[in-house]
């Protein structure tokens, strides 16, 4: 059985961000008009630990959450300083047991 673990941060959330909703989708914003079609979501991720200044802010001004992701374990231990600070919730490790993606071991997890 693959457990993909999500780990919550025991971060409070911005000022003026709405409770998460369970809305959200995961894609790599080229354009704000991309995010800005997406303002019903109530989080989005992109595969990496920060958005672009850009949509940071206007995901801010949306009210909408940004999640973080460790993809693999690439920059692990750099992690805290990696995550957007905005960030209060981070998935963990796309896909671990597929060789192209993760590629960890449940060991490693």
């Amino acid at each position: 059985m693959l457990v993909l673990p999500l780990v919550h941060l025991e971060l409070a959330a911005p000022s003026g961000v709405p409770a998460f909703s369970a809305r959200g989708t995961g894609w790599n914003f080229d354009t704000l008009a991309d995010l800005a079609s997406l303002k019903t979501m109530g989080w989005w991720y992109n595969w990496g630990t920060s958005p672009t200044p850009d949509t940071g802010r206007y995901t801010l001004e949306a009210g909408m959450q940004f999640v973080g992701m460790q993809w693999g374990q690439w920059n692990i231990d750099d992690l805290d300083k990696l995550l957007w600070p905005e960030a209060s919730v981070l998935l963990g490790f796309n896909e671990p047991n597929h060789p192209e993606q993760a590629n960890l071991l449940t060991a490693q997890l």
